[in-house]
């Protein structure tokens, strides 16, 4: 068991620095949400409280909801919080797999959406939000990079 999880890790630490060449810039668009489509649905988030330049990519499944981003205190040190809403838009259950890449930072993130849970799946239609913190960063980013996909295992 303990191989497997170290497998596990060196794959998705794999994937985390293989991850920053696939996003493309977009054109020059003075939309301060772009979005960017390479075989994934292109969607923008309903409502976003973010200064930064946004590239998305999002698996035909996912919608973005919401995408907030601020400087909070946690633990007394400031880090960089971002919310972000992922809705289900097919017909069954899923999990998802977000990536976050802070650009200028060379700073990437993944988590699953959700967690855990005893069946951790979002239910078609359901929209499930999500924290997520960069620690130590203390300025908000100039140009993030968003990838929802759907998890396989």
């Amino acid at each position: 068991m303990r191989n497997v999880r170290c497998f596990r890790f060196l794959g998705m630490m794999l994937f985390s620095m293989l991850l920053a060449p696939v996003f493309s810039s977009a054109g020059g668009d003075e939309n301060p949400l772009r979005v960017e489509c390479g075989g994934c649905y292109p969607g923008m988030p309903i409502k976003s409280v973010c200064a930064a330049d946004i590239q998305t990519r999002l698996a035909p499944e996912a919608q973005l909801t919401q995408f907030d981003c601020r400087i909070e205190s946690v633990r007394d040190a400031s880090s960089l919080l971002f919310l972000v809403g992922v809705k289900n838009i097919s017909d069954k259950p899923l999990q998802y797999r977000l990536n976050i890449a802070l650009v200028e930072e060379n700073r990437v993130f993944e988590q699953l959406v959700p967690m855990s849970g005893r069946s951790p799946v979002v239910q078609p239609g359901k929209i499930k939000t999500v924290r997520v913190h960069f620690p130590e960063t203390t300025a908000l980013p100039k140009k993030v990079r968003v990838r929802v996909s759907v998890a396989l295992f």
